[in-house]
């Protein structure tokens, strides 16, 4: 998974570069990242109905193919 940040995002927190950010091990360090669900986390399961008000469809630019996920892992 990729994030991505703002310039207020950085100015927000007293950054003043991407580099300036905590690296994965000191996330790890501090408890901030765990490879454990918590137990009250729900993942929602696939829906093939209609579409809410605020959903928009999904277009062929949307869909990852398995493939492309392997190769930029």
């Amino acid at each position: 998974m990729t994030y991505g940040t703002t310039e207020a995002f950085l100015d927000h927190f007293g950054l003043e570069t991407l580099g300036d950010l905590p690296g994965l091990e000191e996330l790890k360090g501090a408890g901030l990242l765990s490879g454990r669900l918590p137990p009250s986390m729900q993942i929602p399961l696939p829906f093939d109905g209609a579409l809410r008000e605020d959903e928009d469809p999904l277009d062929e630019n949307d869909l990852i193919d398995s493939q492309d996920m392997e190769d930029n892992s």
